[in-house]
């Protein structure tokens, strides 16, 4: 008989499977609740897999419903991100150049003893101590080998944790041509080999600069960001319409879990650009930063699952059409009137739009209204120049003192279309970005609360309109629930749980 029919816990016949990871048996359940304390760090809804595409990826041992918990993970190693603003090494959070202490060993600027005394300050701390080497008040530019030189740390410190950051992913040889990698050899040997004194050699301390590029996550939790390492993280594969979704807890562990229904076997997949940037961007990022050209079906699929996200409207006005990228990469082509545009001028007009968005004032909902108007009949209604415009104008209305008590009907309707409409762009092309999703379902239920507020109808149909505002709630909380308080999406989570309070209330007494 095999080991996997064997009771985990006393080795005798079993037929039942433990129902989280679908990998081991149990003979009775009193040997499964005996067995828990050890099998419980063990218990996973996924395996590690490998091939030779894609190297090392997890797949699902059992099916996975919808915004369950796969995955919470401590970092291995974290640290401010290679371009800061000078932060404190203990807490990660800004330094003031008025107020902050010198680390009594180091000198590098801390914001307290409490952090002068934190772990994770120990590494550097320790080398430069010991290199003696002259650390200016708040060195901006030194901080580019901070998690380098905590990574490097472990190789003697902490042998088990070292090996760990081997095992990652480097692209050592592709990242040679990027121009960064000049950067790093620089950073290499006129900071840590020559001023800190650090006997790595050139090519230990650029493989450690490659892990960090190509598997550090940005960190929200403090201001500015940091980025940290996660082991099984690392294994999820590239997907940008993925089935995972990922957040942090306050501790600082991250925190996957799926976005969609998830069927065992299926390659378990996060999204490592912006799921907002149109394909060619997407692309171009994911190649630059972790060396591989997409190909997932988003990607591949010139509409986007029929979405037009990154397409351009075709300015034969009798025809409706949509102009689309062809495989040649020189041509994009109508899909009504088979029309060619050169691909250069379709980028030409994109990039001036783009600039046009970044000087846009997004704070003010004249100017943003305005320019969704100019672009009707050159963009698509869902391409990501308006849909970056549309989102900010989703939260942008009942901002101002009175709220959206103070608003006009036609941007309190306004509101309510660009939420329906953006809720059912996201659940198209993004179904497992949780944070964009639940701030949309939030921003919904607000303009239909208002909207029933203002009605005219009787009690029954104004009855109806505050139901759906509190089904767009309920889906707001589930969205959002595992969002940590310390984060605007977790404060929206709890506003939304008084919200249902109260409209339950509301809609009882109606």
């Amino acid at each position: 008989m095999s080991n996997l029919n064997k009771c985990n816990f006393c080795q005798n016949s079993a037929q039942q499977k433990c129902s989280g990871c679908q990998q081991i048996f149990y003979c009775s359940k009193e040997h499964q609740k005996l067995d828990w304390k050890c099998h419980k760090k063990n218990c996973q809804c996924f395996k590690i897999t490998s091939n030779k595409e894609i190297g090392r990826f997890l797949s699902a041992t059992r099916d996975i419903k919808p915004n369950e918990i796969i995955l919470k993970e401590k970092p291995l190693i974290y640290g401010p991100a290679q371009e800061t603003i000078p932060v404190c090494l203990g807490c990660n959070q800004e330094i003031s150049t008025n107020n902050y202490r010198l680390c009594s060993k180091c000198q590098w600027p801390m914001c307290s003893e409490k952090c002068e005394a934190n772990p994770s300050h120990l590494p550097e701390c320790n080398f430069i101590s010991k290199s003696k080497a002259k650390i200016s008040p708040i060195p901006k530019h030194f901080y580019q080998c901070i998690l380098v030189l905590r990574c490097l740390y472990q190789k003697q410190h902490n042998p088990s944790l070292w090996k760990k950051l081997n095992l990652l992913e480097s692209h050592c040889k592709e990242r040679q041509t990027t121009p960064g990698y000049y950067n790093e050899k620089v950073m290499a040997t006129e900071l840590i080999q020559k001023l800190f004194k650090m006997e790595f050699s050139l090519d230990e301390i650029l493989k450690v600069c490659g892990i960090i590029m190509v598997n550090a996550h940005e960190v929200p939790l403090s201001e500015p960001p940091y980025v940290a390492i996660y082991e099984k993280t690392s294994m999820f594969e590239n997907n940008c319409s993925s089935n995972c979704s990922k957040t942090f807890t306050e501790a600082g562990e991250i925190l996957i879990t799926s976005g969609v229904q998830i069927k065992k076997d299926d390659h378990l997949s996060i999204c490592y650009a912006d799921p907002l940037w149109n394909t060619t961007n997407r692309r171009m990022f994911l190649n630059e930063t972790k060396f591989f050209w997409c190909t997932c079906k988003r990607c591949t699929d010139l509409t986007e699952f029929g979405s037009y996200f990154s397409a351009v409207s075709c300015q034969n006005k009798f025809d409706g059409g949509i102009l689309l990228p062809t495989n040649d990469d020189e041509n994009w082509i109508c899909n009504k009137c088979n029309s060619t545009v050169p691909n250069l001028l379709v980028n030409s007009l994109l990039d001036k739009i783009g600039k046009e968005i970044s000087d846009l004032d997004k704070n003010n909902v004249s100017k943003c209204k305005a320019f969704i108007n100019k672009l009707k009949g050159i963009l698509p209604s869902n391409n990501f120049h308006l849909v970056d415009v549309k989102l900010a104008l989703s939260q942008l209305i009942g901002q101002t003192m009175g709220g959206l008590a103070q608003v006009s009907n036609e941007d309190l309707e306004l509101k309510r279309s660009i939420c329906e409409e953006l809720i059912k762009l996201t659940e198209t092309i993004i179904p497992s970005e949780k944070r964009v999703r639940g701030l949309l379902k939030f921003e919904h239920h607000a303009s239909l609360a208002e909207l029933a507020r203002r009605s005219n109808k009787n009690n029954q149909q104004i009855k109806l309109i505050l139901k759906e505002s509190a089904l767009n709630l309920q889906d707001c909380i589930e969205l959002l629930k595992y969002e940590p308080k310390i984060l605007p999406e977790g404060q929206i989570c709890e506003q939304a749980r008084k919200n249902m309070n109260d409209l339950s209330k509301f809609i009882i007494e109606k």
